[in-house]
């Protein structure tokens, strides 16, 4: 009887056990299914995200390209547009801006004077140009105008609102060129304002010494001034542009001056057997560089100054400063003549390079 009550408690036992096994198996967590459906989740969001950033990149690229494609077909019509011969730019306009180039004219006009005294030129937009050309035969005024245009058409109306006069008085030995150019006075420095280039070529025996010195006045407001081999008083205004002037004698009287740019010389002063007992030269730039170059025997008093940059000098001047802008005043060269005539250097932002030919 012991034995069967221990064998009955055994099996008691092991139903008791197995029935502790269930229980821990119907109430488990499952942890591997549930880490199983956040990884599915997870998976699900970076789909989503995925399909998602398809379409942004994708209208990112479109409009990537769109851009080159812009600023290529700008970069053209810059270069085509600021050639010196017409370059028509293929395809129609772009972002609502018509394609132009540039389109010149070029007349000549003779001179019938056998003596030149006296020279005006007033120009607005374009580069200013008088030489004396030995192989000259005659001298004459040659005109360029230059426009921007869509067409040939549209180009020869812009021409028509262009003027030039070229007038010869042989009463009084003078030459007067006028350039009229159309609606400059808000557009004068823009790339598309319309512009003349002035040529003068004078055969040296026509600005032959009659007594007075040639008169020259040269006034531009945007464009370049060149004057070579003209001996006289030579009066030249630039605003923005450069002034040059070589192989040139210049009178009592002359003054060189741009607001903006370079002034470049390279000649001789005349500074004797003038009415003026003290002869003056001046040679300014606002913004910008003076160059001179002047024989080592000019006998002058040079008056230079320089509010900001720097003064250099092949003559033996001492420069001084004061509060960083320098500056000379007193004889050019050791001389026991007192010299009398005055050659004033101005500057304002820039250098003064003097130098000794």
């Amino acid at each position: 009887m012991s034995r069967d009550r221990h064998r009955a408690q055994e099996d008691w036992d092991e139903e008791q056990d197995d029935d502790s096994d269930e229980d821990d198996e119907e109430y488990e967590p499952h942890p591997r299914q549930h880490r199983g459906r956040r990884q599915d989740e997870e998976e699900d969001g970076q789909a989503q995200r995925r399909r998602g950033s398809w379409p942004c990149l994708l209208k990112g690229c479109v409009g990537g390209i769109l851009i080159v494609v812009l600023l290529t077909a700008a970069i053209v019509f810059v270069i085509a547009g600021n050639g010196s011969n017409p370059v028509p730019v293929p395809g129609g306009s772009i972002g609502g801006v018509s394609n132009s180039s540039t389109y010149m004219q070029q007349s000549q006009q003779t001179l019938q004077l056998a003596t030149i005294a006296q020279i005006q030129v007033y120009n607005q937009v374009g580069d200013i140009a008088i030489s004396v050309d030995s192989g000259a035969a005659v001298a004459t005024v040659t005109t360029v105008k230059k426009v921007k245009a869509g067409s040939s058409s549209d180009a020869q109306k812009e021409f028509g609102r262009i003027s030039v006069q070229v007038l010869a008085d042989s009463s009084t030995n003078t030459v007067t060129v006028s350039v009229i150019l159309p609606d400059t006075g808000s557009s004068i420095l823009s790339q598309n304002s319309d512009a003349m280039d002035v040529t003068i070529t004078l055969p040296p025996g026509v600005v032959k010494n009659t007594g007075l010195p040639l008169a020259l006045n040269a006034d531009t407001s945007v464009g370049n001034v060149l004057v070579n081999g003209l001996n006289g008083m030579l009066v030249v205004k630039d605003s923005f542009g450069n002034v040059t002037v070589r192989h040139s004698t210049l009178a009592d009287g002359s003054h060189l001056e741009t607001g903006t740019g370079d002034v470049v010389f390279d000649g001789a002063l005349n500074t004797t057997g003038g009415a003026n007992p003290q002869p003056m030269f001046k040679i300014q730039a606002e913004k910008g560089n003076v160059d001179v170059s002047l024989p080592a025997t000019t006998n002058v008093i040079l008056d230079a100054n320089v509010n900001v940059g720097s003064i250099k000098s092949d003559f033996a001047i001492r420069v001084t400063s004061n509060g960083g802008s320098p500056s000379y005043y007193g004889p050019l060269i050791s001389s026991a003549t007192t010299p009398s005539a005055v050659l004033v250097l101005d500057v304002s932002t820039g250098d003064v390079d003097l130098h000794q030919v």
